[in-house]
């Protein structure tokens, strides 16, 4: 990312300006928030949830077995 923002442009000894980088990776991460916003507010809203878990069968079972030579 450094290498990015601080890449010499045709003007000798000066970093390029990096406002419209910032502004676009800015701009990324908020559609990016929003997209997982909606998808996690489909997912609540949308989906049910009780009729996918099995009540009978969600408690564990556990076995222990010891091998004797």
């Amino acid at each position: 990312m450094n290498q990015i923002l601080y890449t010499a442009s045709g003007k000798p000894g000066g970093p390029l300006p990096i406002q419209t980088i910032v502004r676009f990776f800015a701009f990324a991460i908020i559609v990016l928030g929003l997209i997982f916003m909606g998808e996690g507010t489909y997912a609540i809203f949308f989906n049910d949830f009780a009729s996918d878990v099995d009540i009978d069968n969600t408690i564990p079972v556990i076995t222990f077995a010891q091998d004797r030579k």
